[in-house]
């Protein structure tokens, strides 16, 4: 029964974290995906190998310390993907003031139009400047190496199209990671002088570790979350974890 479970189990976490592969989404999360759930359906074909394998191990020393590390390792590892996972759900749901300034964390863009991800973002962002016809907002995001435009300029397109007026938006376009995208940001907004809490905008898996990085250069901000796509969100979703573990390490700021 529980070989059956991890077969199928392996399966379908190759075929989740496969799939987006085929549509140009490869990431860090992509292959933690396909590895794990390859280690998964391996172990799972070759499971009775692998129960005499932990028996021989367990009759020495140095074997017994092997299976407490590894057992250590994965304890360890659940631990924290529940951590990151409630950080990630409650940043979520904070939100900002009503006189806060909008930023839109950019995303790829494919040639000149954006991702799916990103038009998401998109229309999330209208929706928040429709319902805060005060606010201004930050189009943050520079230019990768295989687009065309630079995701700033994309997005002011998309919005200036739907009938946004182009002075409520601000274009930074050099920042290429979420780091940047606070910092110019907030750069800009100063000069601009402009309401200077930030209304996050973005997927709901980014929010924290965005947010993470706004209290960590002293800035306030809440969220304005959009939904991730169900066949997307798995992938960013591990890749966000893995991003959220990094940050901590290099801020030395935990969430408790």
């Amino acid at each position: 029964m529980l070989r059956t479970a991890g077969i199928l189990l392996g399966c379908l976490g190759l075929l989740t974290f496969g799939l987006p592969c085929f549509y140009s989404v490869r990431n860090f999360g992509s292959a933690v995906g396909l590895f794990l759930s390859a280690l998964i359906l391996l172990l799972s074909l070759r499971w009775e190998s692998f129960c005499r394998g932990t028996e021989m191990l367990g009759q020495h020393r140095a074997g017994r310390l092997l299976l407490g590390l590894v057992c250590a390792i994965f304890i360890a590892g659940a631990f924290l993907a529940v951590l990151t996972s409630v950080c990630i759900f409650g940043a979520a749901v904070r939100q900002p003031s009503e006189n806060a300034t909008g930023i839109v964390l950019g995303c790829q863009v494919k040639g000149t139009r954006p991702s799916l991800s990103l038009q998401r973002r998109l229309d999330c962002a209208y929706d928040w400047l429709c319902s805060h016809p005060e606010a201004s907002c930050v189009l943050s995001g520079g230019q990768g190496p295989d687009e065309e435009i630079t995701e700033a300029l994309c997005m002011y397109r998309d919005l200036t199209a739907r009938g946004i007026d182009p002075s409520r938006l601000y274009m930074e376009d050099r920042s290429t990671s979420t780091v940047e995208n606070i910092a110019f940001s907030m750069k800009l907004i100063r000069d601009e002088g402009l309401p200077q809490e930030l209304a996050v905008i973005t997927n709901e898996y980014h929010e924290y570790r965005a947010l993470h990085i706004a209290e960590s250069m002293g800035i306030s901000a809440g969220a304005v979350p959009t939904r991730t796509a169900a066949w997307l969100l798995p992938t960013f979703y591990v890749r966000e974890q893995c991003g959220i573990l990094y940050e901590w390490l290099r801020t030395f700021r935990l969430p408790f």
